[in-house]
């Protein structure tokens, strides 16, 4: 979600259009997910239509980039600016976000799903500490993010690249190790021996951000890795990663493997933004070596509207059970509503709103103003 950022903190560096082709890409799943479920497709393409694996995409996707701006500002000033870090930030999610909450709110008067707390737990960005309605429920992800990037940004400001890497590491390990607790206690096999474990909701899924951190922070060796092989060409690399994530979520459980149904149902999160690391790194370090479905310049438009389009699509998509007569939310017609709805909000709301307020209250990054003063 932050690669408009890159483009206006930094009028240098050239949008790659992969990136956000890999944003609409991962929009998909989520989309597809609410609109039909996992269980009214086949086992095979169950993976596929599933919110979680889109939301594991943008979240590998979100950590590369916003730790790739952080060193790319730590390196141009020596340090980083908290204040406008956390700034941009809400100037990016912020007036979206408020705006939907705010039409939900008034959405409470004919439907009585929603509730004050509830509304003021989304705009807050904390619906994921606490069960909300399917309306705001997905803001859960945001609350990850933002959870995340609170400690992260003063860490990368103090620790440096090398003692980051490890923190991010070490934090991949905990988000697996938590993320198998939490498993362990739901398990019929072993909850006899978890019955004092709490459910941590919210640190498993820090697993992909994290593996991005550590793609953006390793950034220049991976590359170097890549490039003394041979290289795949952008089309098969991007076959080649659709198979392995399909591979890493199959429901395997239903094919009588369940020892390994369980370890990839542990290892998904984290194999899953491995593999989307690995694709960033090959679009980003070869950003013209072919032209691939990522970067048609229909799906990297969606890519761009893609938070604006997360925001509303609940409020269309519902499960099947609570759609009942209204025609805005009958399939295909709620998967359009969404789209359009949310491409207008980017276009209204979003992002001119983003662009004032990162003018108004001066919130360019360092090296961004230095290119600027250059030229």
């Amino acid at each position: 979600v932050d690669a408009d950022e890159m483009e206006t903190a930094r009028p240098d560096a050239p949008r790659i259009k992969q990136l956000d082709g890999l944003r609409g890409l991962s929009l998909i799943p989520v989309l597809l997910g609410h609109v039909f479920g996992p269980d009214a497709v086949p086992i095979w393409m169950s993976s596929v239509v599933n919110g979680t694996l889109g939301v594991t995409i943008f979240f590998t996707i979100s950590g590369y980039l916003i730790s790739r701006l952080l060193l790319q500002e730590r390196q141009a000033s020596g340090t980083i600016n908290l204040r406008h870090f956390y700034g941009r930030r809400a100037a990016k999610l912020v007036p979206a976000l408020w705006f939907v909450v705010a039409l939900t709110g008034l959405q409470q008067l004919v439907d009585s799903r929603v509730d004050a707390p509830q509304l003021l737990l989304a705009a807050a960005l904390m619906t994921g500490f606490w069960s909300g309605s399917w309306e705001l429920g997905h803001v859960w992800s945001l609350t990850v993010e933002e959870v995340f990037y609170v400690a992260w940004a003063p860490l990368m400001r103090s620790a440096g690249p090398r003692r980051a890497t490890g923190i991010a590491g070490a934090v991949v390990a905990v988000a697996v190790a938590v993320h198998g607790a939490n498993l362990a206690a739901t398990s019929a096999l072993l909850s006899r021996y978890c019955q004092g474990w709490v459910q941590i909701p919210l640190v498993p899924h820090f697993a992909p951000v994290a593996v991005g951190c550590l793609a953006a922070l390793r950034r220049d060796a991976l590359v170097a890795w890549i490039n003394a092989r041979s290289r795949p060409s952008p089309g098969s690399a991007l076959v080649l990663a659709v198979v392995l994530v399909q591979a890493l979520v199959t429901p395997y459980q239903h094919v009588g493997l369940p020892l390994l149904a369980s370890a990839l149902r542990l290892l998904a999160p984290a194999l899953t933004g491995a593999t989307i690391a690995a694709l960033i790194l090959l679009y980003e370090s070869h950003p013209g070596a072919g032209k691939t479905i990522l970067s048609n310049a229909g799906l990297a438009g969606f890519g761009r509207v893609s938070y604006s389009v997360y925001l509303v699509q609940q409020t269309f998509c519902v499960p099947a059970e609570w759609r009942g007569d209204a025609p805005w939310r009958q399939t295909p017609v709620n998967l359009i509503l969404s789209i359009l709805v949310g491409i207008a909000l980017y276009r209204f709301v979003e992002e001119p709103a983003r662009r004032a307020l990162v003018r108004r209250f001066g919130l360019a990054r360092a090296d961004a103003r230095g290119a600027s003063a250059a030229k």
